[in-house]
């Protein structure tokens, strides 16, 4: 990359960070699922295991009032491995942003399940 890209994606990261620092409805959740079993290999060892009953996720969602009843929102969410740490191939579970309104919600990006409706409606 040549300089000028440098310079533009830097000031594009520091008002990235500098909104998300300013947000005060960000959400982070998650599910950590992880046991310990013996496999019925040759030396029947007991081992920890991730994602036994379920996916270990970490998560954020957020959403940010724009005025006049528009909203922005944002989800981020990706699988972990628990047994290692080990963060798989980045949000590749939900990786959106939207706009809500009056109009209804306007999501882009991947989704992997419907949003749930907001309070009062279905």
């Amino acid at each position: 990359m040549n300089k000028q890209m440098h310079v533009a994606l830097a000031m594009v990261l520091a008002a990235a960070a500098g909104s998300a620092a300013a947000q005060s409805n960000v959400t982070v959740y998650g599910v950590i699922d992880t046991s310990v079993g013996r496999g019925y290999k040759s030396d029947a060892s007991a081992e920890m295991m991730s994602g036994y009953t379920d996916t270990s996720k970490l998560g954020f969602r957020g959403s940010e009032d724009l005025g006049n009843g528009l909203k922005a929102n944002f989800q981020l969410e990706g699988e972990i491995g628990s047994d290692t740490g080990a963060w798989a191939e980045g949000f590749k579970r939900q990786s959106w942003v939207g706009l809500s309104g009056s109009f209804g919600e306007v999501m882009l990006g991947r989704t992997t399940t419907p949003p749930e409706p907001p309070d009062g409606h279905v």
